[in-house]
């Protein structure tokens, strides 16, 4: 049986074919990137490293479509997971987008790791132990003082901020998903390059610990059709290439589009991390400093 149809039957099948098509597969790009009111800064950094620089990737929205204001960041519970379900941990549905377009996008990159450590207390009065041979100190604590001092160091180092890529991670399936996050960085996410022999490799590692306490460890709950905001940092360089960002999210690797970028080809070195590592880690098993190796990035 042949069936002849009309040239407006034959578009609207073309159409539906591609709708249906393009809901399966999710999105391969984004039209319109979400609009990002960045936060108040005071001064912008464009790292220009020689080294391959530790990824401390920082979540900066989630659940959002349209548009999101960086400076209203509020807790929200439902965005966050910390039940082990097996059966909830889908996370096939995800596809990772650079705005490479943005030139005048930039972040406070502030996380954790950036919070600046107390000054040392004051010795208030020493009393020296003849039994031992040393001396024993009282200190004077201002709690109150130390802490508004903290705030103020906090306050002035999220106002510095630094050129970066906005990175979207989109969740394009019909459910939500659990997006896995590290202990002590927020995101399983790094910055790749393509090399002179036109081979990627990372030009950003994940440090790895000894040791690390895991009380309080939540994932991310990412909604259907809802975006997730992070970014990596818009290096200077010597070397312009091709580069892409890498997302693992439990057994899963995602990649980003590609896009042209500069960075210093000195950062493609790793072997004075991989062995710095390998001393910190001396005295673990070999099969778990294996494991560890591989993680700083986000190999299996």
């Amino acid at each position: 049986m042949v069936f002849a149809f009309s040239s407006p039957m034959k578009k609207s099948i073309v159409v539906f074919f591609l709708i249906c098509l393009f809901s399966c597969t999710g999105r391969d790009s984004i039209e319109a990137y979400p609009i990002i009111t960045t936060q108040e800064f005071d001064s912008i950094i464009s790292e220009d490293s020689k080294l391959m620089l530790a990824a401390n990737p920082v979540v900066y929205a989630i659940n959002f479509k349209d548009s999101v204001n960086l400076n209203d960041k509020e807790e929200n519970e439902q965005n966050y997971f910390s039940e082990y379900d097996e059966n909830f941990y889908t996370h096939d549905s995800l596809k990772v987008f650079v705005d490479d377009k943005n030139l005048d996008f930039h972040t406070s990159e502030f996380n954790f790791f950036s919070i600046p450590p107390p000054p040392p207390p004051k010795i208030k009065d020493s009393i020296y132990d003849n039994e031992n041979g040393v001396y024993e100190y009282e200190y004077e604590y201002d709690t109150d003082k130390e802490f508004e001092e903290l705030l103020l160091k906090m306050e002035q180092r999220k106002r510095v901020h630094y050129k970066t890529y906005p990175v979207y991670i989109y969740n394009y399936g019909e459910s939500q998903t659990v997006i896995q996050a590290p202990i002590a960085t927020e995101l399983f996410i790094l910055l790749e390059a393509k090399d002179k022999n036109n081979e990627w490799k990372p030009v950003e590692y994940f440090e790895q610990y000894g040791f690390l306490c895991g009380t309080g460890h939540r994932d991310y709950v990412l909604k259907p059709k809802h975006y997730l905001l992070t970014t990596v940092k818009r290096y200077k360089g010597d070397y312009k290439t091709k580069l892409r960002v890498k997302f693992r999210s439990f057994d899963k690797v995602f990649y980003s589009n590609e896009f042209e970028g500069f960075i210093n080809y000195s950062q493609f070195q790793s072997d004075s991390i991989i062995e710095k590592t390998k001393q910190r880690l001396a005295n673990r098993d070999s099969i778990t400093i294996s494991q560890k190796l591989k993680w700083m990035f986000l190999n299996d």
